[in-house]
């Protein structure tokens, strides 16, 4: 049990153990699968209260912590259930930055911050760990999403990440280079609703924005608040992987997505605001099927 409320959890695998951090920056919790089916505090009294897991090169890595929002903990796989955590450094920004998450690309990691990407990487020496700056942007959370799309513009194609960077753009980013794919949604024209302009950088605008990649479809399906006033997420804009275009939607105000699987089959699912699950590009296999509320 936990006391996350409405709060983005994030899971992510380090070794045999399955890392359950949030956006409320709670004591990372710990499930290995062997003492029964209970999540317990990762190294009682120690962990840092963070937002972001990843696990790479052999260590589990602790990112944005409520003291510490540019703070990169680590500890060795072998030790990360009680590791004492005292061995941390801060990626160099702005005192108002903070980490908003962290991808790979191929073997390379990647910690993205609001105002920048930084490539980080093991060297086992004095000191430990190289971080080198790549851009000079960075991803709004819950809006990173890794692909597979074609070589296009900059980007050499293949694995790539997408996301909504702080300026409201979509970019589209190989590991060296980066591609901005929403150029002919961005302006508001007055004939349309879904313009990116329309998405608030006040306030909550941007940090309610979400995203999941529908691996069925090759979509890119991102969640986000229209007008200055919404507090909630009121559109749903899709990319299609295969030819870069846009399919905007309305009145599909979902909370959270996620690829499930079930006989074999994945399907992405979506919980709306009033708790009701919607199977997603379904194909009408979900006809006259009772998904209850939770």
């Amino acid at each position: 049990a936990t006391t996350r409320t409405q709060r983005y959890q994030y899971y992510e695998r380090s070794r045999n153990a399955l890392i359950a951090t949030s956006d409320a920056q709670d004591v990372p919790l710990l499930w290995t699968g062997s003492v029964g089916t209970f999540f317990t505090t990762l190294a009682p009294n120690s962990a840092p209260s963070v937002k972001y897991s990843v696990n790479h090169q052999g260590f589990l890595i602790l990112l944005n912590s409520a003291t510490r929002p540019r703070g990169f903990f680590y500890a060795d796989d072998a030790a990360q259930s009680t590791s004492a955590w005292t061995d941390v450094f801060d990626l160099p920004s702005g005192a108002d930055d903070e980490v908003t998450g962290s991808f790979k690309i191929g073997r390379t990691l990647y910690v993205s911050t609001r105002y920048r990407i930084f490539r980080v990487s093991y060297l086992g020496g004095n000191p430990d760990w190289s971080y080198q700056e790549v851009k000079q942007w960075g991803y709004v959370p819950r809006t990173i999403k890794k692909a597979t799309l074609k070589g296009t513009g900059n980007t050499q194609g293949g694995e790539v990440v997408v996301g909504l960077d702080w300026t409201r753009k979509v970019r589209v980013f190989d590991g060296v280079d980066d591609l901005i794919a929403s150029d002919d949604i961005e302006e508001d024209n007055s004939m349309s609703e879904f313009a990116m302009d329309r998405i608030s950088i006040a306030g909550s605008g941007l940090t309610l924005c979400h995203a999941e990649f529908d691996t069925n479809e090759q979509e890119y399906r991102l969640c986000v608040p229209i007008g200055a006033q919404s507090t909630q997420t009121t559109h749903s804009i899709t990319l299609n992987a295969r030819n870069l275009a846009w399919y905007p939607y309305s009145n599909q105000p979902f909370q959270c997505m996620a690829m499930a699987e079930s006989a074999g089959r994945q399907f992405l699912m979506a919980a709306d605001r009033s708790g009701y699950v919607h199977m997603i590009n379904s194909g009408n296999r979900d006809i006259s099927v009772s998904i209850q509320n939770i």
